[in-house]
């Protein structure tokens, strides 16, 4: 009863906004290059739901230039790093590397960048994810040049500022361990894993924390196997995904608020990578070599997302914001081992063809400009999606005109 309850509760969430289903379109990234033509969207690593987009470009083994913007032409940071995630306010997080050492810190969209405080005793920090009110979560370790091993703890920074290692809060017996968060909420609580590293072999247990009752273990269908078991994101209401294994292999995770674990139906191998506040999932299914994207929710259950996009070959996915907006990679070509990261989002605003919710000239101008494109409904320009940018788009666009969506 508990857990059909708790089906139950999420469905009317995930319900909510999401019946019909909508149409998808790419959102327009032009111009790809900045004025500089020295940085441009190459992987896209978080977006916000106020639009704010954070990514790598020029990547080069373990750090790149950090770029930040809106759809279209990014600015950059000055040193090179790597960069995580970002909120509403423009508030973005990511690290500087330089010979062993790797410095956290937080930015915002004006270009200012502040260090993040380590735990005492901890050296080096990776920030993974920031909430809308200022929580940060992450990973910290003691590593030293010259150490054979060093030793990672989950890390949280409270809207405060005090930094706390979580390295006290361990519900399993035994050392060695290790741990790190990767998604913290509004609430700050935070989810990743905890677990045992030896040699190659992986044993973690998926974890989540808050700061009233702190650390405890999530379900999994084999607690006495040693595979490398996640939580991965987690939304406002509590709801978590991951990854877990069972008999059959890795298998796409959520657990409810109340901690009732559910698998979700794939073609394979597969991981949640990340969950909005509507219940809405999405899914990586496969592996690098082989991969394939697909969102999910209880009621419509699974929707691959190259049905809805057609003529394009989607991989790797990435957030999804509580508007829908989805980071994924993709191509024109199958098996392609150098997809582009790209933007796609419901079409909820009539004439609205670059996806910026408000008609005005920029869509005329996208529709002008892909004007008798004919590969695939719902691209960019293809305003009606019937599969071809024409004068039925150019039309739905002027009688449009002016309107501006929420």
């Amino acid at each position: 009863m508990k857990a059909t309850i708790a089906m139950a509760i999420w469905m009317g969430v995930a319900c909510a906004g999401a019946n019909p289903l909508p149409e998808y379109q790419f959102v327009d990234f032009q111009p790809p290059y900045s004025d500089d033509h020295q940085a441009y969207w190459d992987y896209l690593n978080a977006i916000s739901d106020a639009g704010h987009i954070v990514g790598i470009s020029n990547w080069d083994y373990n750090d790149g230039d950090i770029v930040y913007g809106f759809a279209g032409a990014p600015r950059v940071l000055p040193r090179r790093g790597a960069v995580y995630d970002v909120n509403v306010h423009g508030q973005f997080v990511g690290e500087y590397h330089e010979d062993y050492a790797i410095e956290p810190w937080v930015a915002t969209f004006d270009g200012v960048v502040e260090s993040l405080p380590l735990p005492k005793g901890f050296r080096r920090g990776i920030p993974a994810g920031i909430s809308d009110t200022g929580w940060i979560c992450g990973v910290v370790d003691d590593f030293e040049p010259g150490d054979s091993e060093a030793v990672f703890r989950p890390w949280v920074i409270d809207p405060q500022g005090n930094s706390i290692s979580l390295g006290d809060d361990y519900p399993i017996e035994g050392r060695p361990w290790a741990g790190a968060v990767f998604d913290i909420n509004d609430d700050g609580v935070a989810v990743g894993y905890m677990g045992h590293q030896v040699e190659f072999i992986a044993d973690y247990k998926p974890v989540v924390w808050d700061p009233l009752h702190g650390a405890r273990l999530l379900d999994v269908p084999r607690p006495e196997a040693q595979v490398p078991n996640q939580a991965l994101a987690i939304n406002a209401h509590g709801m978590i995904v991951g990854t877990v294994w069972d008999a059959t292999g890795r298998r796409a995770a959520y657990w409810d608020s109340d901690g009732t674990l559910h698998l979700i139906p794939s073609n394979g191998p597969a991981r949640a990578i990340s969950i909005n506040d509507q219940g809405h999932v999405v899914v990586w299914e496969g592996s690098l070599e082989n991969a394939r994207a697909f969102l999910w929710d209880p009621v419509h259950g699974a929707r691959y997302i190259e049905d809805l996009l057609p003529g394009y070959y989607f991989y790797t996915p990435g957030q999804i914001t509580n508007n829908g907006t989805v980071i994924v990679s993709y191509s024109n070509q199958p098996n392609d081992r150098n997809p582009r990261d790209t933007i796609i989002r419901p079409r909820t605003c009539p004439g609205d063809a670059n996806g910026s919710e408000a008609v005005d000239l920029a869509d005329v101008e996208t529709v002008l400009y892909s004007f008798g494109w004919s590969s695939g409904p719902c691209l960019v320009g293809d305003v009606d999606c019937s599969g071809t940018v024409d004068l039925d788009d150019l039309n739905l666009v002027l009688l449009n005109f002016g309107t501006v969506c929420e």
